[in-house]
């Protein structure tokens, strides 16, 4: 880790091997880097400006506790006005979810054999700029799983204007929180 000062530790995905390209599969990556925070206590992930394909997978936490970070460079651009179809900015701090793998971009994962399957952990997301345009099956951001969330400036955009979005035809979702009791999605 870098920076390891007490609580506050810092993971720069590119020591991991991610790199922001809008090619590389970075999934092995965020995962590496991830694991490492885990073990660690806790810590800042630190994803520098670029376009990152892959999926971002939080690894489950049964016992203990440990709040983790994951932080884009900069706050994405805001995009304004929903007709007609424009091309998405690149700049910032870009996470795509790679095609067929019908899951969300950002995921935790459920920690078996705990509460509901709950993970012990905290998860802030900040400064990212999420992409489910590659396949219209892949859901945002799935942190049904986190004990805690917290998203600021965060943005889940498909490519698509917002009229159209409104209602996806493949039943994805942009953020998932929680489940409700009837199983469906909220």
């Amino acid at each position: 880790a870098e920076g390891d000062t007490g609580r506050s530790r810092v993971f720069n995905v590119l020591r991991y091997g991610a790199v922001g390209d809008d090619k590389t599969d970075n999934t092995e990556a965020f995962s590496a880097c991830l694991k490492a925070l885990v073990e660690a206590g806790g810590g800042r992930m630190v994803l520098p400006a670029g376009i990152y394909h892959g999926h971002i997978v939080i690894p489950p936490v049964a016992k203990g506790w440990v709040s983790l970070e994951i932080t884009g460079e900069c706050e994405p651009i805001f995009l304004f006005g929903t007709i007609g179809t424009q091309s998405l900015p690149r700049q910032g701090t870009i996470v795509k979810g790679m095609a067929g793998r019908r899951r969300a971009v950002i995921r935790a994962e459920p920690a078996a054999g705990s509460y509901e399957n709950f993970s012990s952990i905290s998860v802030i997301l900040k400064n990212l700029d999420v992409r489910t345009s590659d396949d219209p099956d892949i859901d945002g951001i799935d942190l049904h799983y986190a004990q805690q969330c917290k998203l600021e400036n965060v943005f889940v955009n498909t490519g698509v204007y917002n009229v159209q979005a409104s209602k996806p035809t493949h039943g994805t979702c942009g953020i998932i929180t929680m489940l409700p009791t009837c199983g469906r999605r909220s």
